[in-house]
């Protein structure tokens, strides 16, 4: 189910260098642009904001908007301080 919802986000948002085009109105499409975008990270590893940034920095320009955005969709989470970030292991 999730591979096929990537698939579409990406043959529908995704470029041909591997960043987002445009940011999906539908909320389905943003939920798998922050599916995608999780890819990228590792889980169990913790990363500072500055590493979160240049990770999505290399997939959309708007880097800021889809950190808060994989946080408010559940893929990554902040510890108490808001400086150190991890994957959440997501269930199938």
């Amino acid at each position: 189910m999730d591979e096929t919802r990537i698939a579409n986000f990406v043959r529908r948002y995704v470029r041909d260098d591997g960043r987002v085009a445009s940011i999906p109105s539908k909320s389905a499409m943003k939920d798998a642009l922050a599916l995608w975008a999780s890819s990228n990270f590792e889980e169990g590893v913790s990363y500072s904001e500055r590493e979160v940034n240049e990770v999505l920095a290399s997939l959309m320009d708007d880097y800021v908007w889809l950190r808060r955005l994989m946080i408010d969709s559940g893929y990554l989470v902040r510890d108490a301080k808001g400086s150190q970030y991890r994957k959440v292991q997501v269930e199938d």
